[in-house]
């Protein structure tokens, strides 16, 4: 009997291993909100987890790099690819901003197919204008446009409360940023900030910045228009990229002198709230099409006014972390994978001060990330990495750890009895009032995962 019980057990796992693997390369059939039920449960990273039972690899889960795409076909005939006239995008944008019911644009001589195109792009480049609708009106005079007539979605006392409360939102996501750091670090810190804080909206209904940093939910839309915001506000230009073959948009932001891609949204797709994932930050055209070479589903056929020819963060080791890149002083910080043989290893963190350039520092040990309560366990490093104090903190399966940066040495452990529980320490969010708060659960993508925290011992 227990041979029998063993042996449909294990064909119940294969079935279940083989249809995510099947669906994970497209051979499924449109199960339309279960899939994305599935997508929006899933651990970031696109790779197998392996488990190791008794010494020999075994299959573990599967966890799949979660892409969410609109169902509509929200982004048709919007392309992108020719900069706005300064002096029209000026002119809307005052009018806009005042309200205006009529906005006269002749003197641009522009066809309807120009205002549209113009349109489009205003919408998709400044989020501050959350209360302008799709709909508009237009009079036109011998086939020229003359006068672009928006729809305002509330009326003018509305806006100003709402502007209040967008600004406010604005200046929490910005006020955790220290003055005088560089873009790159800006970036980093939004990218980061996006991910904790914000969910993609499965209902596909917000689409704007306001309402993003309000209910804390939003489509790709919503996130390319949020981030716009926040990097204006940080002083680092941004501006829009859509795909209509894919129904997606996200962001090109410059960095000394260069634009790179920048996909918040499907690097936002991650079981537990710890987790960083850095697979489209800062990538270039041919690294965004690379490294989704071979995927149906993957960044095509977009539309962008600049090139991102600058291949600099293409090959950065980090890009395959779980662990945030966390900076103390002028050095970085991340947390990797060790190969599956080793044993005493879980993890190796990375520093260095060129971000593009980080070497091997120190090896977490300690317990590992288990697979349920029995001698499984997890392959895969999820510490979390924060800085407080010259120390870093970060976490096995089981203990964390907090290491002094000046001496190196480890002058903190907790080890919280989570063994019976059949958790895990996933990642930390921060060191709160002398507490560290971090993440337990019983898997990679557990969603049911419980926050809980410890003396930190400051």
């Amino acid at each position: 009997m227990k041979t029998f019980l063993r042996t449909l057990a294990s064909v119940l796992l294969f079935s279940v291993l083989s249809t995510f693997c099947l669906w994970r390369h497209g051979a499924m059939p449109d199960l339309s909100n279960f899939t994305r039920f599935i997508h929006h449960m899933t651990v970031a990273g696109g790779q197998a987890i392996s488990a190791i039972k008794n010494g020999e690899d075994v299959a573990g889960a599967i966890a799949t790099k979660a892409r969410p795409v609109e169902s509509s076909d929200a982004y048709a005939n919007y392309d992108l690819s020719e900069p706005l006239d300064p002096g029209l995008e000026n002119t809307i944008c005052q009018g806009l901003t005042n309200m205006s019911a009529e906005i006269d644009i002749s003197a641009y001589n522009l066809s309807p197919e120009a205002v549209s195109a113009t349109i489009n792009q205003i919408r998709f480049s400044h989020p501050e204008f959350f209360y302008v609708g799709q709909e508009y009106q237009v009079g036109s005079f011998a086939s020229k446009i003359t006068t672009y007539r928006p729809q305002y979605m509330y009326n003018a006392s509305t806006v100003a409360s709402m502007r209040a409360t967008y600004q406010q939102k604005l200046n929490e996501i910005t006020s955790g940023v220290p003055a005088g750091t560089t873009d790159f670090d800006k970036v980093l810190y939004l990218h980061n900030y996006f991910i904790r804080n914000y969910t993609y909206d499965y209902t596909y209904t917000i689409r704007d910045a306001y309402t993003l940093f309000t209910e804390k939910t939003g489509v790709c839309q919503a996130y390319m228009l949020g981030f716009i915001a926040a990097a204006g506000a940080l002083g680092v230009e941004s501006i829009p990229v859509t795909s209509q073959t894919m129904n997606h948009a996200w962001n090109l932001v410059k960095i000394d002198g260069s634009w790179y891609h920048m996909d918040v949204t499907w690097d936002d797709c991650m079981g537990i709230d710890t987790f960083v994932n850095y697979t489209y930050f800062l990538q270039s055209g041919n690294g965004l099409a690379g490294i989704d070479a071979g995927r149906p589903d993957g960044h095509r056929d977009w539309t962008t006014c600049r090139d991102a020819d600058n291949s600099k963060y293409d090959s950065v080791i980090w890009r395959t972390s779980n662990a945030p890149l966390v900076k103390a002083g002028s050095t970085y910080y991340t947390a990797l994978s060790v190969s599956s043989d080793e044993r005493v290893a879980r993890g190796v963190v990375y520093s260095g001060t060129d971000v593009t350039d980080l070497q091997p520092d120190f090896n977490i040990t300690g317990g590992h990330w288990m697979a349920g309560t029995g001698s499984s366990y997890y392959t895969e490093c999820y510490s979390g990495l924060v800085v407080v104090d010259n120390r870093l903190y970060y976490n096995s399966g089981n203990t964390i750890y907090a290491r002094d940066l000046t001496t190196g040495l480890v002058v903190y452990t907790y080890a919280p009895n989570l063994g019976a529980l059949g958790r895990s320490i996933y990642g930390m969010y921060g060191v709160t009032d002398g507490k560290v708060v971090f993440a337990a659960a019983t898997a990679p993508n557990d969603t049911n995962f419980i926050v809980m925290q410890c003396a930190a011992g400051i």
